[in-house]
């Protein structure tokens, strides 16, 4: 299907691509990486995510002088594809270097829904979705809207008014881009999304679960003796179950391999009473690996659909 086309953008002057040779925003992502480089390296492959992300998020931040009228910078992304990649610990990373305000809004199926996960709060969806385009007036806010398939009016009257808003809220312009909020969007199930709300996120992503050599790369770099503990068959064994694994399971994972053998000693009764020099300190064992993996188990979902939608609508 046809999408709206998005405007052209005029060529910088001289001046401007001066001040973009003095700043060197094409090293922005390398000054990025090595502010933390244990969570950016959990996305080292994804390249081509990141990148955009980082240029249309944290540059027009960093830089503003950049993006002055008719180069403006994109602000609605939709982020897509199948549970456990990490985006919203992405996003949070990415508005914690840019200085920004982070706001996640969980985005329900029923009223009911809502009405239970906000039972410390009268405010509405649609009450809270307006409103939240208007606070931190005069500061920098990166907003996450987690499940947009749900702002839907397809799935009631009660949705059908927070989706009004929300678009309401994309529309806003303002001369300084810099107090115009950032919206990222997520979906599991971009097919179920509403057209209107589609057609506004321009900045479309599909964010793919690591193959099996970056899921061997990643348990490395997080579990540094990884090979000392597992032989090479059981670490093959390991990559065959985590098929379908995202970022943040492979992270779950990591964590339970590095505290495993802290759990061990804190249930030991006796460790207080013994000498430092005696203290074993236990190794996890591949069974006990093995029995924790499967007992995450994924939802499994369909490639296909997710390749159709990406076919016809997916533009990145």
């Amino acid at each position: 299907m046809e999408e709206d086309k998005e405007l052209e953008q005029e060529s910088p002057t001289d001046a401007e691509r001066e001040d973009e040779e003095e700043i060197d925003v094409w090293n922005i992502s390398q000054k990025v990486e090595s502010s933390d480089k244990t969570m950016w390296q959990s996305y080292s492959k994804l390249n081509k995510e990141v990148q955009v992300l980082l240029e249309n998020i944290l540059l027009p931040f960093k830089f503003p002088q950049l993006f002055v009228a008719p180069r403006f910078p994109s602000k609605a992304f939709l982020l897509y594809g199948p549970r456990g990649f990490g985006r919203e610990n992405l996003i949070r990373k990415i508005a914690q270097e840019s200085e920004a305000n982070f706001m996640v809004i969980k985005c329900p199926k029923t009223q009911a829904e809502w009405e239970l996960d906000r039972s410390d709060s009268s405010q509405t969806l649609e009450e809270c979705v307006k409103s939240c385009f208007k606070i931190w007036p005069g500061e920098k806010k990166v907003i996450l809207f987690k499940d947009i398939e749900n702002l839907n009016r397809d799935l009631g009257e009660y949705q059908e008014r927070a989706m009004v808003e929300f678009i309401i809220g994309l529309n806003y312009r303002h001369a300084d881009h810099v107090l115009v909020p950032t919206i990222v969007c997520t979906s599991e199930k971009p097919w179920e999304m509403n057209n209107q709300v589609r057609r506004h996120l321009i900045e479309r992503i599909y964010c793919v679960l690591p193959n099996r050599d970056e899921r061997l790369s990643l348990l490395k770099n997080d579990v540094a003796n990884l090979e000392s503990l597992f032989t090479p068959e059981e670490i093959e064994q390991i990559l065959d179950y985590t098929e379908d694994y995202g970022y943040s399971d492979l992270d779950k994972i990591s964590e339970h391999i590095i505290k495993y053998p802290l759990d061990l000693l804190k249930s030991d009764l006796n460790l207080f009473e013994k000498e430092v020099d005696n203290l074993q300190i236990p190794e996890i064992s591949f069974n006990e690996l093995e029995e924790f993996i499967l007992k995450m188990s994924p939802p499994k979902f369909d490639q296909s659909e997710y390749d159709e939608w990406r076919e016809d609508y997916g533009l990145k």
